[in-house]
């Protein structure tokens, strides 16, 4: 038995770091999820197409899953989100620098909320720890956890650093 479902979709993703969970689900009375596929935006360059077969994940331990979904996915970019793109995008390829010099134009650029701007602020002080440079770190750290005290990922990082020199 080889289904195939031929199914297009547009949609918006708000925060391009985020990934894109597309659920398969089995349609009968009561919907049952087959797996999942998560893709991170920064794998689609914008305006090409990412095209290829995905093996479904579970969702939970114990759920039996088998199969591949083929997903062809463009992008498009409002300019206002291409310097957060670019630097998750560097972030991901260990390009530091490129990832500081994004993230500081993104936050140049627009007046973001105090979310967006403490995960900007966390993602630049993550590449600035990465390339040696923790009192940049620190400084944007700082920052970003008085935006959004609830960000584990930036009190994680500052201990981190802290343990890293001794303080």
């Amino acid at each position: 038995l080889y289904p195939v479902w031929e199914f297009s979709s547009g949609f918006t993703i708000e925060v391009p770091f985020g990934p894109l969970n597309i659920q398969i689900y089995h349609d009968d009375s009561e919907p049952k999820l087959l797996g999942y596929v998560s893709i991170r935006p920064s794998e689609v360059a914008v305006l090409e197409t990412l095209s290829g077969w995905y093996p479904l994940k579970k969702q939970h331990m114990g759920q039996q899953v088998s199969g591949d979904i083929e997903v062809s996915l463009s992008m498009s970019m409002n300019p206002t989100w291409e310097p957060i793109f670019v630097g998750d995008y560097a972030m991901h390829n260990q390009n530091y620098s490129g990832a500081v010099k994004s993230f500081t134009m993104a936050l140049d650029l627009h007046q973001w909320s105090p979310e967006i701007q403490a995960d900007l602020l966390l993602q630049r002080a993550t590449a600035q720890n990465e390339m040696s440079k923790p009192k940049l770190a620190l400084q944007d750290l700082t920052k970003a956890l008085k935006l959004n005290p609830n960000k584990s990922r930036g009190w994680y990082l500052l201990g981190k650093i802290v343990l890293q020199q001794g303080d």
